[in-house]
């Protein structure tokens, strides 16, 4: 570990190790860094822009709510960043490298809050280690267990949960379920997926209950995952607020 070197790094430098991520697609970057050791890179985290409305991000820092405007935007796009990947080679995990690659270079970085967030199980304690605060899931989500299950019955389906918001990655998988497992998923959707205002749509109901891909795969995609977040406060800003974690602390 103390020969491995921190340095900034490029987006090739990711694509590099992507193939040992679970997720893989094009990013939006604003940093690389990369660790380095004996002249290879055996690790890279990745940044980049963050969503512009997050309800843990409304209980946590109340002062950046606002109307999803142009001002709102450039008011996030400022005073946040995301850790979008944290890719460490096979050969070198369990020994810390993750937790190295965030805590030397959240201040680096240079934004005043820097978040994580992974859909479900996909979340990992190395955020927490290198000095993130984890805000309980609890007090910003409101969906039952009976959604969860529902959740994890998907999952079990073959789907990848943090791809679920890709309307051509459901599709894709659709395609791929048993006439069983279709009719399933079909149940699913119409009972947890569906909001008020599409359950009114008889049509879109209609189309689903029928088979039709597409419209299974954009209830999918449009539906809101529960995910995990964690915050971390750069403290050269200190004019900025605090986030609040939970019980007012």
């Amino acid at each position: 570990m103390k020969r491995i070197r921190i340095e900034r790094g490029t987006k090739d430098d990711f694509k590099e190790l992507e193939q040992f991520h679970y997720r893989h697609g094009s990013l939006m970057v604003r940093a690389v860094y990369r660790a380095v050791l004996d002249g290879k890179i055996i690790g890279v985290i990745v940044y980049g822009p963050t969503y512009p409305n997050l309800s843990a991000r409304r209980i946590t820092l109340p002062q950046f709510s606002g109307k999803m405007d142009s001002t709102h935007m450039r008011t996030i796009n400022k005073n946040f960043v995301r850790i979008w990947r944290v890719v460490v080679d096979p050969k070198y995990r369990s020994i810390g490298l993750g937790v190295k690659l965030v805590r030397e270079t959240l201040e680096r970085v240079g934004y005043p809050y820097v978040e994580i967030l992974a859909v479900m199980g996909q979340y990992n304690p190395f955020a927490e280690k290198a000095g993130m605060i984890r805000v309980p899931m609890e007090l910003y989500t409101n969906n039952d267990q009976m959604y969860l299950k529902a959740l994890d019955k998907i999952r079990k389906m073959g789907f990848d949960l943090d791809l679920l918001r890709s309307k051509t990655y459901d599709i894709e998988h659709i395609d791929k379920l048993s006439p069983k497992q279709l009719d399933e998923l079909k149940q699913i959707i119409i009972r947890y997926f569906l909001g008020i205002i599409n359950r009114r749509r008889k049509g879109f109901v209609g189309a689903i209950r029928h088979g039709s891909k597409d419209a299974i795969a954009a209830a999918l995609a449009n539906h809101k995952l529960p995910y995990a977040y964690a915050i971390w406060k750069n403290p050269r800003f200190r004019n900025l607020p605090d986030p609040i974690y939970c019980d007012g602390r």
